[in-house]
């Protein structure tokens, strides 16, 4: 099928749905918002399921919302869709849909996405008595319109700058919100992987490829979820969680996959207008929405597939969240790699990333850093990691992020920070002008921010295949940044007479403790 038979067929499926109403089943209509070259245009889950388009790709102006429209369309194929085994995933990433697979597919689902549905709305619950709340609270990261706090608005050119969004974008911030995202606060439970996960996926090299990419074959399910079959699988806003102790056992793949903790019913504009996210033709858009928590207690966490974990000793585990303001491949072993120990500690990848064990993939990793109910930042990057990561590269990958972390803790925590301390003491003493206090941060800010470019060019194939070397040179520009650092956050006081020589002092340790770090790993070394 050529390009125009293609563009013809989305046309007429577009202009038949227009013409009948303005309903919005997630499996029927048109709605995810994409860009194929410089058009863009929102086309149906059959449309990208059963048509052939290389260059369509997901198409937001936010790449939070990009990311989660991506993990909404693979968890969404994993449950409808789930292939029995590696070669019929692996055929289902060649070959699309045929039309008739995809309406055989989709029929026992049909009701349970529908946005509008009379009795079980997609991720709602009908008839909730809470108050009700702009759009914008749903906008991860953005204050509510009514919020009178001075910094609400801090970062937004105005309050009322979200106050509308069409069904698409609106099932796209359900997902999200239930997903991904921290509570609502104020006693409201968060996702079945806590405050808010770091979500990893593999990108292809289309949004179908992508979509695919993501699922995990049956017998992939059964290792990670023995009981999947065995138990309710209804979604939450069909069969509605009920209150008291919950156990991870008793979750469904598509009840887990699509967990929605809070109750919410969304409302609609009365007038038709432009969706405030994505633009469009006018049409009735959804402007707020109530809520409801309920109370109910998940004694241990859910196996996602989408999210790598940690184990402690006693058994715990728990999803891998942003809790610093590191970069993203300060915690890259954790993202690729499963770790345990004797003592049952470690780590492990999520499913979907173990999936495509040793191929050469572009890892997305993204999340939200949470400060109890709030949004401090939100992170989403794109790595891309060559053949045979886990098995020839796997302890180089990891010994890169050890040098990385190694260089910036010798600067910032045995360098400069007794540098402020001591001085600090001092000073207070004399009554003399110290070592500013914030130097150390500054200095961790600037590392973090020089050193990204060079670890992702470690990470490259050409890197990993002539190590030795590459990681020799790789020490080498990482001790001129420490330097240059140094140098830069110290200059304010290299000229005060009772500051010199303690500054001298803790540049030439600096130099020492990175001369030894560099021995250490040219012994450690690693195969060619």
């Amino acid at each position: 099928m050529d390009e125009r038979e293609i563009f013809i067929k989305i046309f007429k499926r577009f202009w038949f749905r227009k013409s009948g109403g303005r309903k919005m089943n997630l499996l029927k209509e048109p709605w995810i918002p994409v860009r194929n070259g410089a058009k863009f245009q929102q086309i149906t889950y059959e449309d990208l399921l059963c048509l052939e388009q290389a260059d369509l790709q997901v198409s937001l102006p936010r790449d939070d919302f990009e990311m989660a429209c991506i993990q909404m369309l693979a968890a969404m194929t994993q449950v409808i869709f789930m292939p029995q085994d590696k070669k019929e995933l692996r055929a289902r990433i060649k070959t699309p849909l045929s039309e008739k697979e995809y309406h055989e597919g989709i029929k026992k689902y049909e009701e349970w996405f529908d946005l509008d549905h009379p009795e079980w709305p997609f991720m709602q619950i009908r008839d909730v008595k809470g108050k009700m709340t702009s759009i914008q609270k749903m906008m991860i990261g953005m204050p509510e319109e009514s919020s009178t706090s001075p910094n609400a608005h801090c970062f937004f050119n105005e309050p009322t700058e979200i106050h509308a969004v069409c069904p698409g974008v609106t099932a796209i911030a359900l997902f999200n919100q239930a997903s991904n995202s921290p509570s609502f606060g104020g006693g409201f439970k968060g996702s079945l992987r806590g405050a808010a996960p770091v979500t990893t996926m593999i990108m292809g090299k289309n949004l179908r490829d992508t979509v695919w990419m993501n699922v995990l074959s049956e017998d992939k399910v059964k290792q990670l979820l023995p009981w999947f079959k065995k138990v309710n699988d209804m979604p939450v806003w069909v069969d509605p969680i009920e209150k008291g102790d919950i156990q991870p056992h008793t979750i469904g793949l598509l009840r887990g996959l699509f967990w929605q903790p809070a109750h919410i019913e969304m409302e609609k504009a009365e007038i038709e207008q432009s969706c405030d996210l994505i633009g469009g033709d006018s049409q009735k858009c959804y402007m707020g929405f109530k809520k409801e928590r309920f109370v109910y207690d998940l004694k241990k966490p859910w196996t996602h597939l989408y999210t790598p974990r940690q184990f402690d000793r006693e058994g715990n585990v728990k999803y891998i969240s942003f809790n610093r303001e590191n970069p993203i491949w300060t915690q890259m072993d954790q993202y690729l790699f499963e770790k345990i120990n004797n003592q049952k500690e470690g780590y492990s990848s999520a499913a979907v990333v173990a999936n495509h064990a040793d191929d050469a993939i572009s890892l997305l990793i993204g999340g939200y850093k949470a400060s109890k109910a709030s949004i401090e930042y939100r992170r989403h990057e794109m790595y891309s990691i060559p053949a045979g990561w886990n098995s020839d590269f796997r302890d180089k990958i990891i010994e890169i992020v050890e040098i990385g972390l190694a260089m910036e803790k010798i600067l910032v925590d045995k360098i400069l920070y007794p540098l402020v301390k001591s001085n600090k003491k001092k000073g207070e003493k004399k009554g003399e002008k110290v070592v500013g206090v914030a130097i150390n941060t500054k200095a961790a800010v600037l590392y973090f921010h020089f050193t990204e470019p060079y670890i992702h060019n470690m990470l490259r194939d050409t890197s990993l295949r002539e190590f030795i070397q590459a990681k020799s040179t790789f020490i080498k520009d990482l001790s001129k940044i420490c330097f240059d650092i140094f140098e830069r956050v110290t200059q304010p006081y290299i000229h005060k007479p009772e500051l010199i020589g303690t500054v001298a002092l803790a540049r030439k340790k600096l130099e020492k403790l990175l001369k030894e770090l560099e021995r250490g790993h040219n012994v450690k070394g690693g195969a060619i």
